[in-house]
């Protein structure tokens, strides 16, 4: 097989891999092998679940410039306005959903009024994050990497310029974590004021998946089975290596690879069950937090494997309960 060209509506594979991905992230959450993960084995798991939320990245992308390729070039501005607007709706709502946690977190760390409220605006604006609303800080990325997006394509750069852009944020964003940002020689004022506001540079890092996303489907090819899976081969050799920058850099042609080769296999067939697990993924994506409170903090459940199994449970029967009413309740089309 040489060159794939891409079937529009033909993803059951992104959704497999999606809904995989969101388990992955429940995982991440919930640490279910704690015990288990020593030496070699937490290398080679860690290397293994950072690849979820670039993942998700890339599939935005993807659908982004799928949806665009069917406007009229007049009417792009207009996709793309209403994009960013439902983005920032999202996250203005899952922020106030996921409010009486973050005031629940303030009152158990005895934090004043007025420190809770500068907390609160740094995580909503800087982090996207507050008290156990951690996977919203992708909403915020995404809010930030299409604005800036949409800045570059009503100027006109090419592709190749947003691509190096990219990787420039990439490199940044590597640099603004740990353990870089405490080695790499930056002044002491400058590793304080990063810690002190954003925290790292995670906000940066989606951009550069976005755009291989908008890559593969403006493309409408992605190469061949052979080039993507020895990329994938390769790329988990870098990434599990470990060796700084490298390690980092190689989750871009691993992410890369096992998106072009989701494209090209059709794993599933039944439409139904494909749709399920899309609106699955993204159910345990953003209800999964609010899940695990309660079976950590109300239920007092502390075993990982526990509230990890118990987390999936609920939020896959949620799932149903979504898809069974989402038309009767517009609300929930807007959440999920």
């Amino acid at each position: 097989m040489s060159e794939n060209k891409i079937v529009i509506n033909s993803f059951s594979s992104l959704d497999l891999l999606k809904f995989a991905m969101a388990i992955v992230v429940v995982a991440i959450h919930t640490a279910p092998f704690e015990d288990l993960l020593v030496g070699r084995l937490r290398t080679y798991y860690d290397s293994t679940v950072i690849i979820a939320v670039p993942f998700f990245f890339m599939c935005s992308g993807f659908l982004f410039q799928i949806r665009l390729d069917k406007y009229k070039e007049t009417e792009k501005t207009i996709l793309f306005k209403r994009y960013i607007y439902k983005l920032i709706k999202m996250y203005v709502i899952w922020t106030v959903i996921y409010l009486p946690l973050t005031i629940y977190g303030f009152y158990i760390s005895n934090t004043g009024l007025r420190d809770s409220v500068f907390y609160f605006l740094r995580g909503v604006f800087l982090r996207g994050e507050n008290y156990y609303s951690w996977p919203l800080w992708y909403l915020l990325s995404m809010i930030l990497c299409m604005t800036f997006l949409f800045f570059l394509y009503k100027r006109g750069f090419s592709y190749k310029f947003i691509l190096r852009i990219s990787l420039v944020f990439y490199f940044v964003s590597i640099c603004l974590n740990s353990p870089y940002i405490d080695n790499i020689g930056f002044s002491p004022f400058f590793v304080n004021l990063v810690k002190a506001s954003v925290g790292s540079g995670r906000l940066l890092s989606g951009l550069i998946f976005i755009v291989l996303g908008i890559y593969v489907a403006y493309n409408k090819n992605n190469g061949s089975v052979f080039f993507s899976s020895l990329l994938f081969v390769l790329s988990c050799v870098a990434n599990y290596s470990r060796i700084p920058f490298l390690s980092e850099f190689s989750l871009i042609s691993l992410v890369y690879a096992l998106f072009c080769l989701a494209v090209i296999f059709p794993i599933i067939n039944n439409t139904e069950v494909s749709y399920w697990m899309r609106k699955a993924s993204t159910v345990l994506f953003f209800v999964h937090m609010y899940v695990v409170f309660i079976i950590r903090e109300l239920l007092w459940v502390k075993d990982g494997l526990a509230v990890f199994i118990m987390t999936l449970i609920v939020c896959l029967f949620f799932s149903f309960y979504i898809i069974k009413y989402q038309e009767k309740y517009k609300a929930l089309q807007l959440l999920f």
